[in-house]
């Protein structure tokens, strides 16, 4: 099947297209779905919900799709007709419910009228789950006859399972855990797949599917493209053509652009980089080979690079001269200085707050490194454990010097002790703290990585909407969230990867290279 032959894509809800650990579909999906439907493919959900379980489904993506395939193959609708429908055979119906009300197993019964009632109460941990979904709870009441669609089970041991896989000839069952789904025989998402296909005239091979559970193996099989995102389940993955990325990654868009089904037109014109571990490679103590390569691709381009750093400028003596020069702005210290334009801007930590936290710190025996407004960057005394973290990461370490008086534009002290730290971000009562790890970060109030984006891009007369972040640290981790498009290396943190729209390789695997090639920034 040539890529070029796709004239729609179908995906699964759950985990597919809505991200449940952050309650939402992620913000790259939503703008894969919008240039999809853009590009004129036409688009399709096929989901084990029905429609009074859809109640998350944001309201401005809703109307990019053509059809709704529910209830996994049983129900299809487009422009809020129903297009077809399968019920279950009732000798079969009454057959199952009189074994499932012989075992007391829960279920929730669904009438072709879209009417649904629990067979008993079924549990908090259903009822809660059931609202969540729904927003309310179905009655409980006895089924009187009524044409079903579909039966869900709850809470079944897997003596209960095998009576009602007696019945296998007869249904269709997708199992979860306890719990399952029964449709009527030869329903499933791959029949949900053809009727959507016959709806629209087309064959089911032209048609690109997305799933991660085990009930989309079928359309997965069936469709001309099958993509498992990368949370998906394993047994599916065997099935998929392609394995993207898990979707809060940015897997449905990575996907989409390398199928070549959308290209990226979000007009980024300003990248702001950090250094270790993004952009420069400690073990080689040098910027990696390609890293340049897209950097001088990124200049000719026209693109906008700013480093983005929590070291000092003194801290910065040992890198490439030439990745330092060719940048069109420096944060350092985390906004505490920033060089732009030819001028240099300071932010002050407040010099009643540095004196005491510095007595504190001393009372302590806390060690601290302190960095002034005249380019110096001291540390407090001389301890070997903190010279080789320093000397690992910046080839240098900083002359021993007890603060007296000069006035701070950042503050960096090392310590684990919870209590230590809460006294001394509470000194620091109007500033920034930025925690990761042994290392504690004290910026001007405002200011941080994130919040420097902004100053830095409105001085080029860009704004947010332009941006893109790169970064593998805990306190790159909201610079990367309030970027347009921010991207956490391979090698990043959790928080990190979190906060990221996409996650690159490796720095060692170019992970710069081969983000700014995946966004169309730069090409081969």
């Amino acid at each position: 099947m040539k890529r070029t032959d796709i004239k729609a894509v179908l995906f699964d809800y759950d985990d597919t297209l809505y991200s449940h650990r952050d309650g939402e579909i992620p913000p790259l999906t939503k703008e894969a779905l919008f240039a999809l439907k853009e590009n004129g493919y036409l688009l399709g959900l096929c989901t084990s919900r029905f429609p009074s379980e859809l109640q998350s489904f944001p309201k401005d993506v809703r109307p990019l799709f053509d059809a709704w395939i529910e209830g996994t193959g049983c129900l299809l609708y487009a422009k809020d007709n129903c297009l077809d429908s399968q019920v279950i055979a009732p000798d079969t119906v009454q057959e199952l419910l009189s074994v499932l009300d012989e075992e007391e197993i829960s279920y929730l019964w669904t009438t072709d009228q879209m009417e649904e009632h629990f067979s008993r109460d079924p549990g908090e941990m259903v009822k809660n789950h059931v609202l969540s979904w729904r927003g309310y709870f179905p009655t409980v009441q006895a089924w009187q006859g009524e044409p079903l669609l579909c039966i869900t089970y709850y809470h079944a041991d897997e003596l209960q399972i095998k009576k009602i896989l007696a019945y296998a000839g007869r249904i269709k069952l997708s199992r979860w855990g306890s719990a399952g789904q029964i449709n009527a025989k030869g329903i499933d998402k791959a029949y949900g797949l053809k009727k959507f296909a016959d709806a629209f005239h087309l064959d089911v091979k032209q048609i690109a599917v997305f799933g991660d559970g085990a009930n989309d193996i079928s359309m997965i099989d069936a469709a001309g493209i099958g993509v498992a995102v990368g949370n998906a389940n394993e047994e599916l993955q065997k099935h998929a053509m392609m394995v993207t990325r898990p979707i809060e990654e940015g897997g449905i868009y990575d996907a989409c652009l390398k199928l070549g089904l959308i290209t990226n037109k979000r007009g980024i014109q300003i990248l702001f980089l950090d250094i270790d571990g993004t952009t420069y490679q400690n073990n080689i103590r040098d910027v990696p080979a390609n890293t340049r390569k897209a950097l001088s691709q990124l200049r000719e381009n026209g693109f906008k690079l700013v480093i983005d750093t929590s070291r000092s400028k003194q801290e910065m003596i040992y890198l490439p001269k030439d990745f330092i020069e060719n940048m069109d702005a420096i944060i350092m210290l985390a906004g505490g200085q920033i060089e732009m334009n030819g001028n240099t801007l300071y932010h002050y930590l407040s010099d009643s707050h540095v004196k005491k936290a510095v007595d504190y710190m001393e009372l302590h025996n806390i060690i601290y490194r302190w960095v002034d407004d005249q380019g110096n960057a001291c540390l407090s005394s001389d301890v070997e454990e903190i010279n080789a973290k320093f000397y690992r990461l910046y080839s240098m370490v900083p002359p021993v010097k007890k603060w007296n008086g000069e006035r701070l534009v950042h503050l960096l002290y090392y310590t684990n002790d919870v209590q230590e730290i809460q006294e001394i971000d509470s000194i620091f009562s109007t500033e920034t703290h930025i925690h990761y790890g042994f290392g504690h970060e004290q910026v001007a109030h405002g200011m941080g990585k994130a919040s420097s984006m902004e100053l830095v891009s409105a001085a080029f007369g860009l704004t947010i909407e332009n941006t893109a972040a790169f970064g593998d640290g805990a306190n790159d981790a909201l610079m990367i969230k309030n970027a347009k498009i921010g991207v956490a290396m391979g090698n990043a943190c959790d928080a990190c990867k979190e906060a990221a729209d996409y996650v690159t390789d490796n720095i060692e695997e170019d992970g710069f290279y081969n983000a700014c090639k995946q966004f169309g920034w730069i090409k081969e």
